[in-house]
């Protein structure tokens, strides 16, 4: 018995038990120090929902997977590199400027790419399949790898290296490259919260719910009218973004309330909700952001994944 629906294999309880990956783990030195730094470090590895991407989320310890990625371990491989990339990239965030936030940004986005490359030299290097490197740029990105594994480049100066070429990159979700990604970032979701939070001396102009993606903005100004009237803003950015995780939106969603409890459910899906408690204290805004932006960077990949496998 598989006890699959249909007689297929059941899916792997985690994407690190999945057997298409496992079997690349003898190919890797490095993948195998990913586990066990998965252990040491206590992240959870998951499968999310499909379509919801692949992402690095810092704040709660873990790592999802698109469950699309289900039986295909050259995806899960380089998923679980490039996101470990993310892990270990320990350089502070810089929110002093426009340009030192998104070099931050992008330098943490070489770090992911670069490790995504080693894996995949490492398997290719021992007779192994080549789980290919995320991005439109992969074959500088191979290029500048394989310079520093040879010894002519530092960490440091390939994922500076990495880093340029990512920049000119375009993401899914918006216009332009990565650079006006980052930088539209820091304009319209940081720039608030630093002077909310009296990191800029400007004094805040706008609703702290400004300082969020677009998709959450709309969400929140969606639940605003149905919450009551002194829901803080913690509160509603917090929901906003947990709801938009689920794949809820201002059109398949309502709130639901009893006493200071308040339930964000789907109106198609029966069960699909987040709640909150308005009387506790809320997640800081921070916190919501940082959340925020891992769901943007799931789409990115999740795209970049469909756009890469329709190019092959």
């Amino acid at each position: 018995m598989t006890g699959a629906v249909g007689g297929a294999p059941a899916a792997a309880p985690s994407p690190l038990q999945d057997p298409a990956f496992t079997a690349l783990l003898p190919h890797s030195a490095t993948l195998r120090g990913d586990l066990a730094q998965i252990q040491a470090d206590g992240l959870a590895v998951e499968w999310g929902r499909a379509g919801g991407g692949t992402f690095y989320d810092r704040a709660n310890a873990r790592i999802v997977l698109d469950e699309k990625s289900q039986g295909d371990g050259a995806w899960i491989a380089r998923s679980i590199s490039h996101e470990m990339g993310h892990h270990r990239f320990t350089e502070a965030p810089d929110y002093s400027s426009r340009q030192a936030y998104v070099d931050y940004q992008l330098r943490n986005e070489g770090a992911a790419t670069l490790a995504n490359a080693t894996v995949r030299h490492e398997i290719v290097q021992s007779g192994g399949p080549d789980i290919n490197v995320s991005g439109a740029g992969k074959a500088d990105y191979i290029r500048i790898a394989g310079e520093h594994l040879a010894g002519n480049l530092s960490r440091d100066q390939a994922i500076g290296q990495i880093a340029a070429v990512f920049g000119t990159e375009k993401p899914s979700v918006s216009t332009g490259s990565y650079v006006d990604y980052y930088g539209g970032h820091y304009d319209t979701a940081l720039v608030p919260w630093l002077r909310a939070t009296g990191r800029l001396p400007e004094p805040a102009d706008a609703a702290l719910t400004q300082a969020a993606h677009p998709g959450d903005q709309r969400m929140a100004e969606h639940l605003r009218g149905q919450l009551p009237a002194g829901t803080s803003a913690e509160h509603l950015l917090d929901l906003s973004v947990r709801a938009r995780e689920l794949g809820l939106h201002p059109g398949n969603s309502q709130v639901l309330q009893q006493g200071e409890q308040a339930w964000v459910a789907s109106t198609q899906t029966p069960g699909m909700r987040v709640m909150a408690d308005l009387q506790a204290a809320a997640p800081a805004l921070e916190h919501s952001l940082q959340r925020s932006q891992a769901i943007e960077q799931g789409q990115q990949q999740a795209h970049g994944e469909r756009s890469q496998a329709m190019a092959q």
